[in-house]
Formats: structure tokens, C-alpha cells, sequence
């Protein structure tokens, strides 16, 4: 199964908003790791994107 992922965030004083797109991801495999305190569960998962873009002014510019 194949699914993107789009992030989007900004910069302390920087009033523009920017977006990355992971495109066509698959999970390569994960693991968990269980422990007791505030970080109790911890998963580690290997993200494989056929493509990642930068959304600037709207046009995807194709950076892998």
C-alpha cells in the first residue's frame, strides 16, 4: 500500500507557511520499543517515498 505524507510548517518570526510532500511512501519495516516514563512507547519506521517535493508558490519543485 502506498500513501504521501504532507508536512507543513513555519519559522519563529517568518509569517509564510511551507509544505513538503512525501509522494507514493511505503513502510520498509518497524519496530517498538515499550519502557516506563514520560516517552513510554517509541516507534521506529522506515519510510521509503518515490518522490519528495517542496511546494513553492504552489508549483512542486521535485527535490528526490
Amino acid at each position: 500500500v502506498r500513501f504521501d505524507v504532507v508536512i507543513t510548517h513555519d519559522f519563529v518570526g517568518d509569517p509564510q507557511i511551507y509544505c513538503t510532500k512525501l509522494l507514493g511512501c511505503h513502510i520498509d519495516k518497524d519496530s517498538g520499543k515499550n519502557a516506563e516514563g514520560t516517552d513510554a512507547k517509541m516507534v521506529d519506521v522506515d519510510l521509503n517515498p518515490l518522490r519528495i517535493v517542496e511546494v513553492v508558490n504552489g508549483v512542486e519543485t521535485v527535490l528526490l
